[in-house]
């Protein structure tokens, strides 16, 4: 198998991407790269062979599963993804392609609202060691920031596909946890007027998130204190952090003080291990 692309505007194509059921019984057969029977495919995504079956016959009509006949060596009908890695293009010149951009996107964020409020009813209270976060906020960025933030998401993504991928294949005796995650960045037409800066934590664990929302890093130093800071971290010497942001080797210096003081550390080791804590 190999990548493959389709257009948005492929018949049939936005209705089986809408359909986050259907495309995750075919995201099971892509990861897996085998053939599998319509009660091996149902009994994996925790469906009826009715549901599944539907699924791949709509799978099979836009071309993202192929169906492989019964046969003296398979015995059965076994489906199997049409390829390792979709990619979905479209114009964004074109209305039509944007209306399906639309649709596609709506149906994402109507099943992520889902499982997120499914998962704020189903919470089990007082729970040590959770790690949940989340939030919303609008911002005005330089392009080049913008393009780190992106780049910043894009290897998030690769690290949560790798993490993923080393959960499912550790020993069942290894302690995993479901997470969902949703995350988008849009240009905005104008910038919207900053959000409130509120930290929603949980009453069981309040102190310890108290704690580490008014310690850390980012809340305690100033901006240019934390560039620095980080600067200090990467390993730069005082006289490169001063030629790179413009300051005098004495104001980096004076700047460096204060930090230590701020974070309570000593050494470079010390703050790189107390940045990493923030």
């Amino acid at each position: 198998m190999k990548s493959q692309s389709l257009s948005i505007s492929a018949p049939g194509l936005v209705s089986v991407l809408r359909d986050i059921r259907t495309m995750q019984r075919w995201e099971i057969l892509r990861r897996t790269q085998r053939g599998h029977t319509v009660a091996e495919l149902a009994a994996e995504s925790r469906s009826t062979i009715a549901e599944t079956q539907d699924s791949l016959d709509r799978l099979e009509v836009v071309r993202l599963a192929a169906k492989q006949r019964a046969s003296s060596r398979t015995k059965q009908v076994v489906y199997r993804a049409a390829m390792d890695r979709l990619i979905i293009s479209f114009d964004k010149s074109a209305e039509v392609d944007r209306g399906l951009m639309r649709e596609v996107e709506h149906g994402m964020r109507e099943y992520s609202r889902s499982v997120i409020d499914g998962c704020s009813s189903t919470q089990r209270p007082n729970e040590k060691g959770r790690v949940s976060i989340h939030g919303v906020t609008s911002v005005v960025l330089t392009v080049e920031d913008a393009c780190a933030v992106r780049d910043a998401f894009r290897s998030a993504y690769a690290l949560l596909v790798e993490a993923e991928r080393r959960a499912r294949e550790s020993a069942d005796s290894v302690e995993k946890v479901g997470y969902h995650l949703t995350f988008e960045m849009r240009e905005l037409d104008q910038p919207e007027l900053p959000m409130a800066e509120v930290f929603m934590v949980e009453q069981a664990v309040f102190v310890e998130n108290r704690n580490l929302l008014c310690n850390a890093a980012s809340m305690v130093l100033s901006p240019r204190e934390l560039e620095v800071a980080r600067a200090l971290d990467s390993g730069k010497s005082r006289p490169q952090i001063a030629r790179e942001l413009g300051l005098s080797q004495h104001t980096v210096g004076t700047l460096s003080k204060r930090i230590y003081r701020k974070l309570g550390v000593h050494s470079r080791a010390e703050l790189s291990t107390r940045l990493k804590a923030a």
